[in-house]
């Protein structure tokens, strides 16, 4: 009776929403290697040309573009590579003090040679297509408040399929679990119907983990109450990092004191976390009286992604403050990768081929779920007229 009840409720709910999972769950395992793509294929902006070029101090180009913009860089982002250009943000006091409003940093390229300012291309870019399908993932290419609530259902469905889809195909007994065969069926290519079976059943245990990850972390986006309740329950702030400010100095700078190069900035950060980096995300003080913030991401293969925090004394180079993720607590931890865990990139490329795959399997289970539903209802039909014979 129960097991009946798992299997109507799979069939019923699969068969409404297959045509929207195929596409979250194809647009999900395209954009599993967005970083990865857009690196790849948007170089004309990204990698400097000019790499036998003297290297211009990041103070001076600091200075050109506020000169030049008639803006204040608020930070920027430095590449391990010395190749990959710099991406500053700026921001625009007088916008801000007049609609007291605070808003998102404009992003502006900067050659990591010469301070060249680099224009983005407007069309025909990886970041632009990876934009759109990230579009079509989130809200369909509808009206956000529509495409979202779309989303927001089928992500629940999506969950109840892949619970009841456990339930359904677990073996009853023990024995069943120590199987070969249930692990690493032989996927009959030649016989569709079979192979249909397989990976329907099969090969998805191999996606469960990581599609109740993507499932579970995907509803803060769509649902604020469940996102409220998962800070209460984690006890911290999602995505909290986003939130993460230069503090206080414990004396006033002379108005004359200079501040020391950048460069130097990032040398105490690499003394006081020596290890290999992957990004330095940089916050200059917005007032004299406060600290550089200097972010780093660990570039070795199976790395958290997630920045240990530095606060350093922008005139002295005296490291103020050190706050290492790993010293986080496990919930904390959580709150703070949310967005990768949805994603995949929480443990680095690892993680992210894995979701890769199981999105793809993901993006086929609806497609064999319902052939599989078509062949049993021709064998039905089949019965019938035997019977009727």
């Amino acid at each position: 009776m129960l097991r009946n009840f798992f299997y109507q409720t799979h069939l019923y709910l699969g068969i409404a929403s297959s045509i929207v999972l195929i596409i979250l769950c194809l647009s999900g395992s395209i954009l599993a290697f967005e970083e990865e793509f857009i690196d790849l294929f948007d170089r004309s902006y990204r990698i400097s040309k000019n790499e036998r070029a003297e290297r211009l101090p990041l103070t001076q180009k600091i200075a050109n573009i506020e000169t030049s913009t008639g803006k204040v860089v608020s930070g920027m982002m430095i590449f391990a590579e010395a190749e990959k250009n710099h991406l500053f943000m700026l921001t625009n006091p007088k916008t801000e003090t007049a609609t007291g409003e605070h808003r998102r940093p404009e992003q502006m390229w900067v050659d990591s040679y010469t301070g060249e300012q680099i224009a983005k291309p407007e069309s025909a870019t990886a970041e632009g297509f990876f934009h759109w399908v990230m579009q079509l993932h989130r809200w369909l290419l509808l009206d956000r408040k529509i495409g979202r609530t779309i989303t927001g259902a089928a992500t629940v469905i999506f969950l109840l399929l892949t619970i009841s889809g456990l339930v359904l195909y677990s073996p009853a007994k023990l024995t069943g679990w120590l199987r070969r065969s249930t692990w690493l069926p032989k996927l009959r290519i030649k016989k569709a119907s079979g192979a249909n079976f397989i990976l329907h059943r099969n090969y998805s245990w191999y996606a469960a983990i990581p599609l109740l990850l993507m499932g579970f972390s995907a509803l803060i986006w769509s649902y604020p109450s469940y996102y409220n309740g998962l800070e209460r329950l984690l006890g911290d702030q999602l995505g909290k990092q986003r939130f993460d400010k230069t503090i206080p100095l414990n004396y006033h700078p002379d108005t004359s004191t200079k501040m020391l190069p950048i460069e130097a900035i990032i040398a105490k950060a690499d003394e006081a976390l020596p290890y290999s980096t992957k990004i330095y995300r940089i916050d200059l003080p917005k007032t004299k009286d406060e600290s550089i913030m200097v972010r780093k991401k660990n570039a070795a293969f199976l790395a958290y992604d997630a920045a240990d925090k530095i606060q350093i004394d922008p005139y002295t180079g005296e490291v103020i403050e050190i706050d290492e993720f790993r010293n986080w607590s496990f919930r904390s931890k959580v709150a703070a990768l949310i967005r990768t865990i949805h994603i995949g990139s929480f443990v680095g490329i690892t993680s992210k081929i894995i979701y890769f795959l199981a999105a793809l399997l993901a993006t086929s289970l609806p497609v064999t779920g319902l052939l599989l539903w078509v062949k049993k209802l021709r064998a039905g039909k089949k019965r019938k007229q035997i019977k009727l014979v």
